[in-house]
């Protein structure tokens, strides 16, 4: 007994299957997750090293060209490429697409624990690390008070930090800006002169104080409780009271405040952070791998209303600088916009090709029951709901009534030859199943290969493809099993030849037939002077694939997108001070500031970031710019980095 006499016959089992696929793809559904693209990530590991002043040329000599050596005998590297400046070296190391990143990055550590022994003993051990997109910021937002930067600064490390890390999601929360306090010890060389003191041994005092020292342990007949004794300073008292230097002998004791002064002060700045001028702490969050970036947004701002009102007497605010989500939510409706038309479309014109509501409805089921059904297949997959699986919803749309209209119409045929509608239903569905079959694997293997094959656009491409291949599938299912079920039950009503759907099919019918005498008319012309038209085919294939060495089409990775924003860095002098990059800053804050068009200028004076990889340095600044929504503009945003040029 084949599935599809199973369905006719068995109408309770077909119902508790189709039951179960629409319950749990619902489910699945609003389980899924947003996300602007699938998790891919580009097969590039990266090591960084500090060398604290050090030249660039001395980072090169003693840093970059040992790591190079060293990391050039891996398997797997396509390209070693290399950046050296001052204190900073960075080695990046671009994978083969067959190469395994995470058996790389073993052996590359393997390779860097050996050449960490031959470096400089001032520089730091090189951190090693693979490229990962959730390493960027998915939220940077800025928090003002009117307690002052340098008590925000701590009240942002000791509370918001912890609260905003506490939500499920959240990898990280780093900031940015703000003052640190500190302790300084100001020494007094007369007075060490007089009590014959060294600063070498105020050094080691403060030093060998400072910290916890294990004690050993208490032991009992069943229980080992380790001690360890507590010697950090926790109050300024206990540092001035420090013992530098003791003779029992003779009576005398030197402290620390014998012979200096101990007080809290601030630590020179390193980060300036400003929001359209105002001085501010930055806060950049970083979420999991798999976190849903929406939800984290969501929870981040509920949480940030919560600390809003709890400390409104401090006149605590915070403004969203950039949110991810955003933009994923925007792109996420727009293209769900396009695959609710691309429905009622497809609806639209079965319902006049038809010339009957009920057919059209048959075939309409094959539908929402398919995507259902992908959405099981994309929750055990571990997909997202992304610009491309929403894209392969919205492709397949029109593919998934192929099978249904070209068996329903069969069955139509069986019925007019006077068979009943269970017997035209099973026998219409096997005289045209292999033909369904052979329409649906067509459609199929177009996608699989895309699925088996590996490296970075691979990675990107499968999930969009099993979206297709799935739903493609599933429209087959379901044209052998509920269409025939269908048909042999609801189908069959007369067509009425004076409805405005039949009148409005058959005007249809008449248009698609004078197109096909004309296009007849001129495959027959174009029979006559087939040398002629070899020639005009061939000068089309040649000028189309010539556009593109000619520069008439570009070619690149993807599309690049209209975010309204955009991140500027400026590079002085190397020798500059960080005041002088505070002041040239703040003069290009003052000129974007003057376009019309720009919302927001979010600056960090002492620090960049290209790509992942972050840099203090006194000399760089990055500057993030939000322009108005690109509705509000009649120029593209990269139009506006060209043109605008400061």
């Amino acid at each position: 007994m084949n599935i599809t006499h199973l369905s006719i016959q068995r109408p309770t089992l077909l119902a508790v299957f189709y039951i179960l696929i629409v319950l749990s793809g619902i489910y699945c559904f609003y389980s899924l997750s947003y996300e602007l693209v699938p998790q891919f990530n580009p097969p590039v590991i990266t090591v960084v090293t500090i060398y604290p002043g050090a030249s660039p040329k001395e980072v090169e000599q003693e840093v970059t060209i040992p790591l190079e050596d060293a990391l050039a005998s891996l398997e797997g590297i396509e390209n070693i490429t290399s950046s050296s400046r001052d204190n900073f070296s960075l080695v990046k190391l671009e994978l083969k697409a067959s190469a395994k990143a995470d058996e790389v990055l073993q052996n590359a550590s393997r390779k860097m624990l050996s050449a960490a022994a031959n470096l400089p003993a001032d520089a730091r051990p090189p951190v090693l690390s693979r490229f990962d997109f959730n390493d960027l910021p998915i939220i940077r937002l800025a928090a003002f008070s009117d307690i002052g930067i340098l008590k925000l600064t701590r009240f942002c490390k000791k509370t918001v930090i912890p609260a905003i890390s506490q939500i499920n999601g959240v990898a990280d929360v780093e900031i940015t800006g703000g003052m640190d306090e500190e302790v300084m010890i100001s020494v007094d060389a007369d007075r060490l002169r007089l009590y014959n003191v060294s600063l070498l041994q105020v050094l080691k005092a403060v030093g060998q104080a400072n910290k916890n020292v294990p004690a050993g342990s208490v032991e009992s007949l069943d229980l080992d409780i380790p001690v360890e004794m507590k010697g950090r300073f926790k109050t300024i008292g206990d540092i001035q009271n420090l013992v530098v230097f003791k003779n029992t002998e003779f009576g005398v004791t030197v402290k620390i405040k014998d012979v200096a002064e101990v007080f809290e002060t601030q630590k020179p700045v390193q980060v300036y952070s400003r929001l359209d001028g105002r001085p501010a702490i930055g806060l950049s969050i970083k979420k999991q791998s798999g976190a849903n970036a929406v939800e984290i947004s969501d929870q981040v701002i509920a949480e940030l209303m919560n600390l809003e009102k709890a400390y409104r007497k401090e006149n605590l605010t915070f403004e969203f600088i950039q949110d991810n989500s955003d933009f994923t939510k925007a792109a996420a409706r727009s293209v769900g916009l396009d695959l609710v038309l691309a429905i009622i479309l497809v609806s639209l014109v079965m319902l006049v090709f038809l010339h009957n509501i009920r057919n059209a409805l048959i075939v309409f089921v094959s539908i929402p029951t398919s995507i259902l059904a992908t959405f099981i297949v994309m929750y055990f997959a571990g997909y997202t709901l992304n610009l491309l699986t929403l894209l392969g919803l919205s492709l397949s749309i029109g593919i998934l009534v192929d099978d249904s209209i070209v068996i329903l119409e069969n069955i139509s045929r069986h019925k007019k030859m006077g068979k009943s509608p269970r017997q035209a239903a099973y026998e219409g569905r096997m005289e045209i199943g292999f033909t369904a079959i052979s329409i649906t694997l067509i459609d199929v293997i177009v996608f699989v290969p895309i699925i088996m094959a590996q490296g970075m656009v691979a990675d990107m491409l499968r999930p969009f493809s099993v979206v297709v291949v799935t739903s493609t599938l599933m429209s087959l299912l379901v044209s052998f099993t509920l269409v025939p079920f269908l048909a042999s039950r609801f189908g069959g009503a007369k067509r009425s030849h004076h409805s405005l759907i039949f009148r409005l099919g058959s005007w249809v019918e008449e248009a698609i037939d004078a197109t096909i005498t004309a296009i007849t008319r001129f495959l027959s012309w174009s029979f006559r002077h087939a040398k002629l038209v070899l020639a005009c085919v061939f000068l089309l294939f040649a000028g189309s694939i010539y556009l593109i060495p000619a520069g008439f089409i570009g070619i690149e990775f993807t599309k690049g997108g209209d975010r309204s924003e955009f991140i500027m860095e400026l590079e002085l002098d190397q020798n500059a001070t960080l005041q002088e990059s505070n002041r040239v800053a703040r003069q290009v804050e003052a000129i974007l500031k003057s376009y019309r068009d720009v919302e927001t200028v979010y600056t960090n004076v002492g620090l960049t970031s290209s790509g992942r990889i972050i840099s203090n340095a006194q000399y760089l600044s990055e500057i993030y710019v939000k322009l108005k929504p690109k509705n509000l503009r009649d120029y593209k945003t990269s139009a506006f980095t060209r043109l605008k040029s400061i």
